[in-house]
């Protein structure tokens, strides 16, 4: 299917090729912004683009199309597009963020040894646990 510009009317009405597990329909307003649709039925938003010095595009979802608007989808896809442009990686932005995010046994084990061992009466020590 080539380039269309958008609508809710053309979301609506697009549907998986037979013989396929997905489609993509991109944007004319914003170049690299479009629609993955799934056989399943979910349908995501998603921007495409090429960092600077790579030869393959990145491929990032922004969100699904009944929790985001239209607007708000091309918004976003505009913002990422630009950072992609100023030679910034918002896939690999996101990927730090989630790391960073991400709670971990050992992160809590760690905090809570450092708690007790503040707890404990001198001389009594913490045998390590690793």
């Amino acid at each position: 299917m080539p380039a269309q510009r958008l609508t809710r009317q053309s979301l609506a009405a697009l549907s998986v090729p037979d013989g396929k597990t997905n489609f993509f329909a991109w944007d004319t307003e914003v170049p690299g912004f479009g629609v993955k649709v799934s056989a399943g039925g979910s349908r995501r938003y998603v921007v495409q683009y090429r960092p600077a010095g790579e030869r393959t595009a990145k491929r990032l979802t922004i969100g699904a199309i009944d929790t985001l608007t239209l607007d708000e989808a091309r918004r976003q896809a505009r913002t990422l597009l630009a950072k992609a442009l100023t030679g910034n990686d918002p896939h690999a932005e996101k990927a730090a963020a989630k790391k960073a995010a991400a709670v971990t046994l050992g992160s809590v084990a760690d905090a809570y040894l450092k708690h007790c061992e503040a707890r404990q009466k001198p001389g009594t020590g913490i045998a390590p646990f690793l």
